[in-house]
């Protein structure tokens, strides 16, 4: 029964994908299109040096710089640093990604992986202040707001779900093949980007099979209906909203969340370490709303 409700909304549309063939053909062209062009080169690099670093001793030379304040601000393990750091300079999904190598290596428990949850899942730079800032709003400012709105909520959220318990005592494996090190990092970071290709088409396909219907929404419901789908799709239709505050904030809210596309792909990572969807999003959904009022108040600071 739990499943029933997938069951009903995949039975319409595998009827919309044989009545219009060729629409929802191109349609998995575009979004593949997407993946190759855009996300491969940004994230494949990212991925394939994470696994890597993890293999050579790298999370003990990130912990032992940053592994203290993450503890004493999150009472977190200080091997969570590492997962924040890959987050914060490569984006969606790779602290997701990060937290799995980290426990499959021994650094991180399942407790530690669930108390990582709030704070280790970002959007990166480079998607901030090139596609959104760059591209769709063609202002370096507003990039900024939403990029250290994004950050600031990502703290205040890791904060807000601090573990109340005292944490224990670290946990360091170095028991990898140095030898195969580099194989087996390629191998790895192959076959997780060939799972995020997936989401991406997929969900480029149910944004597109919402396009058919004939309603238009108002931009803000219109951003807010597909950016909880796909995240790129819903910034470019909040970014059409005329009132700039409001236009930025919203933007800010679904990058943080990150949608459908962004919650597979994180939770295909984490769900091996016993991780449950409700984890995820419940902490993802109050890391949206502190990024929104942050974001809306900087956007009233500096852009009205």
């Amino acid at each position: 029964m739990k499943k029933f409700p997938l069951f009903l909304a995949t039975l319409p549309f595998m009827a919309l994908i044989i009545v219009k063939p060729d629409y929802f053909m191109q349609s998995a062209r575009s979004g593949f299109a997407l993946f190759v062009s855009s996300v491969l080169p940004a994230l494949f690099p990212f991925f394939f040096c994470s696994l890597l670093l993890t293999k050579c001793g790298g999370v003990y030379a990130v912990s032992k710089v940053f592994g203290k304040p993450i503890k004493k601000l999150f009472n977190a393990s200080e091997n969570s640093a590492y997962a924040l750091f890959i987050s914060l300079i490569s984006g969606y999904p790779s602290g997701a990604s990060a937290c799995k190598n980290l426990y499959d290596g021994g650094y991180l428990s399942r407790s530690d992986v669930k108390n990582a949850l709030s704070f280790t899942s970002t959007s990166g730079p480079l998607f901030v202040l090139g596609t959104v800032a760059g591209a769709i709003y063609e202002s370096y400012t507003i990039g900024i707001i939403i990029l250290i709105s994004h950050y600031l909520a990502t703290l205040l959220n890791g904060v807000i779900w601090r573990k109340r318990t005292a944490n224990g005592n670290e946990i360091f494996s170095l028991s990898e093949n140095i030898d195969s090190a580099i194989g087996d990092a390629v191998s790895s970071s192959a076959l997780s980007m060939l799972s995020v290709c997936g989401y991406i088409v997929v969900c480029n396909m149910i944004i597109d099979a919402f396009m058919l219907i004939p309603v238009r929404l108002p931009s803000v419901l219109s951003s807010i209906a597909f950016g909880l789908i796909e995240m790129t799709r819903g910034v470019v239709f909040s970014a059409e909203i005329e009132y700039e505050p409001l236009s930025v904030a919203i933007s800010t809210a679904i990058i943080t969340m990150g949608g459908l596309s962004v919650a597979l792909q994180s939770y295909g990572f984490l769900s091996p370490s016993g991780i449950k969807i409700y984890d995820y999003a419940v902490r993802k959904i109050t890391q949206t709303i502190f990024s929104f009022i942050i974001s809306f108040i900087f956007s009233l600071i500096f852009l009205t």
